[in-house]
């Protein structure tokens, strides 16, 4: 089965959502409430690499739709991230109840750099 990868634009506004859940004994899936939980900070961990919403957060939303455990980012935006053709991002929430982070698991995520191209004219 293909992996199917979240697309991440250098220099753009482009957005990724993903939604948390976990799966308790009973095999119930839940979303956590990010607002009510006081979740105070969300990181990524890509390629050895921590980006947190303490350092960008206009790149991470975990308030709008916090509530249904929806993340959305838009991590084009932060200029020191490194393009990654194929690569797993951990996702980790901070939290009262959870101050070392809380991990959810990883995203495979592709980080891609827009290079345009001039065409040359053509000679007759």
């Amino acid at each position: 089965m293909a992996t199917t990868y979240s697309i991440i634009y250098k220099g753009r506004d482009n957005t990724i959502s993903i939604q948390l859940a976990s799966t308790d004994e009973n095999g119930v899936v839940t979303h956590p409430d990010l607002v009510t939980s006081s979740v105070s900070t969300v990181e990524l961990l890509i390629k050895g690499v921590f980006y947190s919403s303490d350092n960008y957060a206009e790149a991470f939303d975990f308030t709008t739709e916090g509530a249904e455990g929806i993340i959305t980012m838009k991590l084009g935006i932060i200029e020191e991230l490194a393009v990654t053709k194929d690569s797993l991002a951990e996702i980790i929430t901070y939290d009262p109840s959870h101050v070392e982070g809380l991990v959810w698991g990883t995203i495979p995520i592709r980080i891609i750099e827009l290079v345009g191209t001039e065409a040359a004219p053509e000679t007759p």
